[in-house]
């Protein structure tokens, strides 16, 4: 019987045990009462093919619930990815020998270079380079975010990918690091308005508290000593009195403003829950009207009585045509 090496039998690939079961991460839950106990190998792969993990234990139930569910001996970064995926797919084997479930680990790991098993493949290759193993598209997206002034921390808990992979990659795609000043001005005022501490903010920009609180000021002297959430508001504000008013549709004020049909619509709406406008009982209606006979005889201008009752002015001018003249017999 002729000899063969390990790399031959890594060459031509290794059956894998026979008791297989697979589906989306999505499922452990209603699934894992079946694995109880049940000692074996575990991978985590995603649509596209990129192997993400791989893992053996005498428990796969407990052992893959601690990566899906963050516990303490499951690895944060491959469970930030199982949390913020919906395309990862578990597949479980079955194997009651210990010695090959190791086997069968370290082959799959060689193989295929899982994202995740960092430990594991330094030991078993030299000079292991962890970004070279990142899938293709993963460094796409972290070297677009980059670019688009997404934080370090933000980007890996989007992609998993931490942050010293994130720095080789950007140098292996030639990316600056050091983001300019326009950009770490727009970081700096999106996390003033987000309600972030001076001193949070300097030490995620590095930079000092004294230069941070200059950009903030400068900023807000730009804009009229006014954050975004404060010029929402008044641009609220004023959709609001407009439609009181009575004399813009929607699409009027939504071209007046420079702002979408949609974003007008939302705010009318958003605004009249505020003011609890519910369905008014005909008795409620019938002192309503009569209250506002009563302003109008007064000398109130319609746009006051309006707003004191959270109607429009054509519909003040409506109850007036309706009920005065049966009240005076103006005909």
């Amino acid at each position: 019987m002729s000899e063969i090496t390990v790399e031959e039998i890594f060459e031509r690939g290794i059956k894998l045990p026979d008791e297989k079961l697979s589906f989306p991460v999505g499922e452990f839950d209603s699934r894992r009462g079946a694995l109880r106990g049940v000692g074996g190998l575990y991978t985590f792969t995603n649509e596209s093919e990129d192997w993400l993990y791989v893992g053996i234990s005498a428990d796969l139930n407990i052992r893959v619930s601690n990566h899906i569910n963050g516990n303490r001996r499951g690895k944060k970064s491959l469970n930030r990815v199982l949390r913020t995926s919906d395309d990862v797919i578990l597949t479980l084997y079955a194997e009651k020998n210990v010695a090959l479930r190791e086997f069968y680990e370290n082959y799959l790991i060689a193989k295929h270079n899982p994202m995740f098993n960092v430990n594991k493949k330094n030991k078993l290759t030299d000079g292991y380079d962890r970004a070279k193993n990142i899938p293709k598209h993963t460094q796409d997206r972290v070297v677009l975010m980059y670019e688009e002034g997404i934080l370090l921390r933000e980007i890996e808990r989007l992609t998993g990918v931490d942050k010293q992979q994130q720095n080789r990659i950007l140098s292996q795609y030639g990316v600056t690091r050091n983001r300019s000043a326009s950009q770490k001005n727009k970081m700096i005022i999106h996390q003033h308005e987000e309600g972030m501490s001076q001193i949070e903010i300097s030490k995620l920009v590095d930079m000092s508290t004294s230069n941070v609180q200059k950009v903030i000021s400068n900023h807000l002297s730009d804009t009229g000593g006014k954050t975004r959430n404060q010029k929402i508001k008044d641009r609220d504000d004023l959709i609001w009195k407009m439609y009181l008013v009575g004399d813009c549709t929607y699409k009027d004020i939504a071209e007046r403003l420079g702002i979408t049909l949609k974003v007008t619509q939302r705010t009318i709406t958003n605004r009249r829950k505020e003011a609890n406008m519910r369905r008014l009982s005909k008795s409620e209606i019938r002192e309503r009207n009569q209250e506002i006979i009563r302003l109008i005889g007064e000398g109130w201008k319609r746009k006051d009585i309006a707003e004191k009752f959270s109607i429009t002015v054509h519909h003040v001018n409506k109850v007036y045509r309706e009920h005065v003249p049966k009240q005076g017999g103006f005909e």
